[in-house]
């Protein structure tokens, strides 16, 4: 009776310790790589929209990897004041790719060019151009959830295991003491 009761509590610290790691991990996965971009894109959308002049925009190649990553400087008036960026999404490595796929976002953003950019009213440094959400942050989030529903779950049932043994065992003890 004791080995098997060890075993059940094993089993259970076991159960629990992984389900705690795997919310832990998947809580702050997420809040480092889904959350904290896409709180701040979101947060955007209620930025003013600002006209801005492209001063110059670029694809440097990074050495070694044969990836471009766009840059781009842009200059915009807000409450009589002028400032500049360089920020173009909040996404940063969806900027960081291979050269081909960066250059319709150059043609787009010729130096020069009238633009509109989004511009933070309680922070005018603060401006960037495209405020989206690129649609597999959606997808990491859902899994990101689902890291964590699944260790909740994986607890649960833990936990659930170990009072059905627990009644179990008082069933079997309360069964020996009306034999003895």
């Amino acid at each position: 009776m004791e080995l098997n009761q060890n075993t059940s509590r094993d089993r259970f610290r076991m159960l629990t310790a992984f389900a705690m790691i795997l919310f832990v991990f998947a809580l702050f996965l997420g809040k480092e790589t889904v959350w904290a971009p896409c709180r701040n894109a979101i947060r955007a959308w209620s930025w003013d929209v600002v006209p801005a002049t492209v001063i110059s925009s670029r694809i440097d190649i990074l050495p070694g990897t044969g990836e471009g990553v766009f840059r781009i400087d842009y200059r915009y008036e807000y409450e009589g004041n002028v400032f500049g960026s360089t920020r173009y999404g909040f996404f940063s490595e969806d900027f960081r790719r291979k050269t081909q796929l960066l250059e319709p976002l150059l043609r787009q953003y010729p130096a020069k060019e009238r633009i509109n950019c989004y511009v933070d009213p309680t922070s005018p440094l603060e401006a960037v151009i495209d405020r989206g959400i690129p649609p597999r942050y959606w997808v990491r989030g859902v899994a990101v959830l689902a890291g964590m529903a699944l260790g909740i779950g994986l607890f649960v049932y833990a936990v659930r295991l170990r009072l059905r043994e627990r009644r179990i065992q008082r069933l079997r003890f309360a069964a020996n003491r009306r034999r003895s």
